[in-house]
């Protein structure tokens, strides 16, 4: 807290306090009221000036109540006290001592109090933050019961969660299967998809969707409804993603809650990039790579940003990369480095596992700001890749037309 200077008042304020204090203590309380020339009126470099008016308007209502006092600032300033600070960290005999034990110790009580009252925020325990963040604070379910479990409930709100696997690995038909289950929750809002792989296929989320309201009477309805809670924005390069989150910042921002759509379809409650290895990787480790690792940051703070200020859970997802300096052969890790690694708060890794009956994958948590990664228990599963069978036997039936063909 800066120095608040010594006490300077005006001239009606020094004949008025003159006067009350002659009429209290006599001549010699009217001789500390003088003005001490250009000493007293020299205000030090850098003074608070809001901490300033505080002890003025102490000092003022100090005296309404203790009528005849000698001014405040001007006794503390000859102890040496001159910020808010020291008058609060001061116990009750230094300050009697500072007003040569005019003031009694109720005096004193009352001048902290108030002080206190006018400077001082309420203190805010550990506990009361936390309840107030789990108010806030919501999850969002990818459709996959172990998904679930293994990320502590689901995509939490207010978080940046990532998906990272070698290609084939399910990485998009989570994201979709994340995305269908949003648009045709009861509870649920609207979903931004953000595709840089040209990956996403309408048909494919639309048959997602179908899945989750099979046992709906009005499913044609609620599908419809769904559908238009999602948008898909294309970026294929980090200037485009740059104008999507611009974009869907700036509609969250401006939105009018009664003539936007988000009345009628709900808040925004998932943002999800796919992927963001698809734009970032090709221009990693050139000759424009310090440019290339600055624009990855933007967006990182532009995911971060978006996530806290609307309450919404962004998913990413990533691709991987051989692990050279790892002794075990074929090992893999998140390709994009780590600058990278620090932006998201919770990290999956997908590796294919080799099996006739269905494409599975194995999913290992490998960053969770909720869960110790010593242990092996509870941060490995195995998944089926949404949709994997069916695709497969539609992949089977387009061959064997092209055979006959």
């Amino acid at each position: 807290m800066n120095l608040l200077g010594e006490y300077v008042s005006t001239a009606a304020e020094r004949r008025e306090l003159t006067r009350a204090a002659q009429a209290a203590h006599g001549a010699d309380a009217a001789d500390a009221t003088k003005p001490r020339g250009a000493k007293v009126r020299r205000r030090r470099e850098g003074a608070d000036v809001a901490a300033e008016d505080a002890l003025e308007s102490a000092e003022r209502e100090f005296n309404d109540v203790k009528r005849g006092r000698v001014p405040l600032l001007e006794f503390l300033g000859r102890a040496g006290i001159r910020t808010l600070e020291r008058v609060l960290a001061s116990d009750e005999e230094q300050l009697m001592e500072a007003s040569q034990h005019r003031w009694s110790r109720e005096d004193v009580q009352f001048l902290k109090e108030h002080l206190a009252l006018r400077s001082c925020t309420a203190p805010v325990t550990l506990a009361d933050a936390y309840d107030q963040c789990q108010m806030i604070v919501q999850q969002v379910s990818t459709g996959d019961n172990d998904l679930d479990r293994l990320l502590g409930g689901g995509l939490w709100t207010q978080e940046i969660t990532e998906l990272c696997g070698p290609t084939g690995s399910g990485k998009t038909q989570f994201a979709l299967r994340a995305a269908s289950l949003v648009a045709t929750s009861a509870r649920g809002g609207r979903v931004r998809f953000i595709d840089a792989s040209n990956a996403f296929h309408a048909s494919r989320f639309s048959q997602l969707c179908d899945q989750h309201l099979a046992a709906h009477k009005s499913a044609n309805d609620l599908r419809a409804k769904a559908l238009q809670r999602v948008r898909v924005i294309q970026a294929f390069d980090a200037q485009a993603l740059n104008v999507a989150l611009a974009s869907i910042s700036r509609a969250e921002e401006d939105g009018d809650d009664e003539n936007s759509e988000r009345a009628s379809l709900g808040p925004l409650r998932l943002l999800v990039l796919d992927s963001i290895s698809a734009i970032f990787s090709p221009i990693l480790g050139g000759k424009h790579s310090t440019a290339a690792h600055a624009a990855l940051m933007r967006v990182a703070l532009s995911l971060r940003s978006i996530s806290k200020r609307y309450g919404l859970a962004v998913l990413v997802t990533n691709s991987t990369v051989h692990d050279f300096s790892s002794p075990v052969e074929g090992k893999l890790k998140p390709a994009l480095g780590l600058s990278w690694a620090s932006a998201p708060d919770s990290r999956i890794l997908l590796c294919p596992l080799a099996r006739e009956a269905a494409a599975t994958v194995s999913s290992k948590l490998v960053k969770s700001p909720r869960r110790r990664l010593t242990s092996n228990t509870d941060k490995e599963t195995i998944l089926v890749i949404p949709g994997a069978q069916q695709c497969l036997a539609n992949e089977e039936v387009e061959s064997d037309d092209a055979d006959d063909v």
